[in-house]
């Protein structure tokens, strides 16, 4: 699956987690409603969009997940098999769409330790398939801590990059290469804001989360609001320096 197969299954997903019953296993949407959102700036929505959607479904119908002694249940490693999707249905008289997820799939996603929620609307406003993937990456990867080594060969590995044509490892000039548009994309259009740095010497990827990109507090009582200004003003300056900071890295 590319990065517009994993847009429509996260909205899906996006979708199901909002439903009342956090176990549910089923929708009725359309392509309509899927296009909408995934299709970001799109006016009017064709057949080839729809053709295209339908597809994605059906990358994630046909797919298995095989998992070997990756899941640890308290005392030992488990091996698990299952699909993503079990069934899609398109009624085109009534424009409608059923989809039911694999039971086994869902239950991961709710139980896991090691899963968080992709926030679509987040993920929906990178536009580049790097971008996206390494944002999934740091997102899970930043659950739990702030600062994240990683060789640029584990990287490239990770980011599913493609070695020069007969080269055995992957060139780090090329990695960087990569990387640098995809850093700047996540920390302009997303609210996570991140740090990057390399050893060359030992060819070490460095990410570190920043504070989050600011929000105004609310008012708690009127007379406050000078004294609330004045707060949010010198957060701001201090939030546009470390950004400033960050992106430094990246100017040519």
């Amino acid at each position: 699956p590319n990065h517009f197969d994993k847009l429509v299954l996260y909205f899906l997903l996006y979708k199901l987690n909002n439903a009342f019953n956090v176990n549910k296993l089923e929708m009725t949407t359309s392509r309509y409603e899927i296009g909408k959102n995934v299709f970001e700036g799109v006016e009017k929505l064709g057949q080839n969009k729809f053709d295209r959607i339908m597809e994605a479904l059906k990358k994630w119908k046909a797919l298995t997940i095989n998992f070997e002694g990756i899941f640890y249940e308290g005392s030992s490693y488990t091996e698990r098999y299952f699909s993503v999707i079990d069934d899609v249905i398109l009624d085109r008289s009534k424009r409608q769409l059923y989809i039911r997820f694999n039971q086994q799939y869902i239950s991961q996603l709710n139980e896991s330790t090691f899963y968080k929620f992709i926030d679509f609307e987040q993920y929906k406003k990178l536009s580049r398939a790097l971008s996206a993937r390494l944002y999934e990456i740091l997102i899970k990867t930043f659950k739990e801590r702030d600062s994240w080594n990683i060789s640029v060969q584990s990287l490239a590995e990770k980011l599913t990059l493609e070695k020069r044509k007969g080269a055995q490892k992957y060139y780090p000039s090329d990695v960087l290469a990569q990387l640098k548009p995809g850093i700047a994309e996540i920390n302009k259009k997303t609210e996570l804001v991140i740090n990057f740095d390399y050893d060359k010497k030992r060819e070490l990827c460095t990410f570190r989360k920043l504070v989050a990109k600011f929000k105004p507090a609310k008012k708690i009582v009127m007379k406050q609001e000078t004294e609330k200004n004045q707060e949010a003003s010198q957060a701001r300056v201090e939030y546009e320096n470390e950004i400033e900071r960050c992106m430094a890295y990246f100017d040519a």
